[in-house]
């Protein structure tokens, strides 16, 4: 068939047909109330130069290589607990500063471990999991001096599989020092104490020291609080009442009290029957 004949439409001033070999691929007709009319037009790509031979040779090498799967850009990685801690220190103003104690242990809200360190009487908690990875804890120790600050350990007292955060204070109460035991536990909201305990008590030389013994088998939970021995006191010179107004458990009196264990219950670390 000669398609010649039908370069254009036979009304004068018609378009002409849409072709393969014509400048558009693709006419779209609107209709105008009388007739159609064009409102689009979409026209042919220019066709590829050709390639040199040797370019043409390369081109075919490549095309029989396997095709590499174009990679997303990566989305930028987490910061690591060690650079949030850093970022942290400096928001407060303690980046160089050395931690008196330092902690890698789950403590809260994920399985991914948080990093704690204690620098002078402030505890710091960061991590991946933690808020987000987006924030960090500052929390300031019981203490007047950061020397009333004797010990710090992470060790899961409930069972839950998080550690809780364990402190030993010393406080002056008059003439009379005393060292306590502090253990908080993270929760969604709070940072919470489960359990307050005299386990020292001293006045001049007359000293009165308990015994912690921690869990001993991997797993276990709770501890153990023993009378230990005393120095100087004993139960005719003891003169304080056996209870505290404060919410710290009285110190175990080694003539009068037997071993007590304490266990995750109703929310706090309570003594056991």
């Amino acid at each position: 068939m000669n398609l010649g004949a039908f370069g254009r439409d036979s009304r004068p001033g018609g378009l002409p047909l849409v072709r393969p070999w014509g400048v558009f691929a693709s006419r779209t007709y609107e209709w105008s109330g009388d007739a159609f009319a064009v409102v689009d037009e979409t026209a042919f790509a220019p066709p590829a130069p050709a390639a040199r031979p040797a370019a043409a040779a390369r081109n075919a090498r490549r095309a029989r290589r396997p095709a590499e799967a174009a990679s997303a850009p990566s989305a930028p990685s987490a910061p690591s607990a060690r650079e949030l801690i850093r970022s942290a220190r400096r928001a407060q103003g303690v980046a160089r500063e050395r931690a008196e104690y330092s902690f890698e242990q789950n403590l809260a809200e994920d399985r991914r471990p948080e990093l704690a360190e204690v620098i002078g009487n402030q505890l710091l908690v960061v991590g991946q999991g933690f808020r987000g990875g987006q924030g960090y804890f500052l929390w300031s120790l019981p203490v007047s001096d950061e020397n009333d600050l004797l010990g710090v350990w992470a060790r899961d007292l409930t069972g839950d599989g998080r550690a809780e955060m364990i402190f030993r204070v010393r406080q002056q109460v008059g003439e009379i020092e005393r060292e306590i035991l502090l253990v908080h536990q993270f929760r969604p909201r709070s940072f919470t104490r489960i359990l307050a305990l005299e386990i020292a008590r001293s006045l001049g030389e007359l000293r009165i020291e308990n015994e912690v013994v921690w869990p001993r088998r991997r797993g276990g939970v709770g501890l153990r609080i023993r009378p230990g021995r005393s120095r100087g006191w004993t139960a005719e010179n003891w003169r304080f009442a056996s209870e505290g107004g404060d919410g710290v458990i009285p110190i175990l009196l080694p003539w009068r009290d037997s071993d007590a264990r304490y266990e995750f219950r109703d929310g706090a670390l309570a003594a056991q029957p």
